[in-house]
């Protein structure tokens, strides 16, 4: 049985911390999750979704274009990321899809 989160429907894996995350072969949407004690009613929050077509390029997440708004958002301590790779042969576009549905649902503050 693996942990995993759901969002919006999506079976999201469990979130794993920037500090741990060492890669996933494939593609997907993900979740950029940040801790923080004053959200409620359950202390984290996403900030960021976001399509990639291979997790496990080096530095996939410190060398992302919006890497220095998650960093104002949450520590890297506190920051974690959530895979949904039921999308693998999926197209760009399908990915995309998806994508724009979390985002028109939950308008996370680095996606602005």
């Amino acid at each position: 049985m693996s942990i995993s989160i759901v969002i919006k429907g999506l079976k999201f894996s469990f979130p794993v911390s920037f500090l741990d995350f060492k890669g996933h072969n494939g593609a997907g949407v993900y979740a950029i999750i940040a801790y923080d004690k004053s959200f409620g009613p359950v202390p984290y929050k996403i900030i960021y979704y976001g399509e990639a077509s291979n997790f496990s390029r080096p530095n996939f997440l410190t060398s992302h274009r919006k890497y220095s708004y998650w960093t104002r958002e949450a520590d890297p301590p506190s920051l974690y990321i959530a895979i949904y790779t039921r999308l693998p042969e999926s197209s760009k576009q399908q990915k995309k899809v998806v994508k724009a549905e979390l985002l028109s649902r939950y308008k996370p503050i680095c996606n602005n």
